[in-house]
């Protein structure tokens, strides 16, 4: 187990746990859909 997990989901294949990691990363720094890397 690990101690700094506070949760974990399972996902069907590698674009679900795709598709989380981003929508995390969006909501960890507050930026939207429409938003470009420069």
């Amino acid at each position: 187990m690990v101690d700094a997990a506070d949760w974990a989901l399972f996902g069907k294949n590698g674009g679900d746990s795709t598709s989380l990691a981003v929508m995390i990363a969006r909501a960890a720094t507050e930026k939207g859909k429409n938003s470009k890397n420069k």
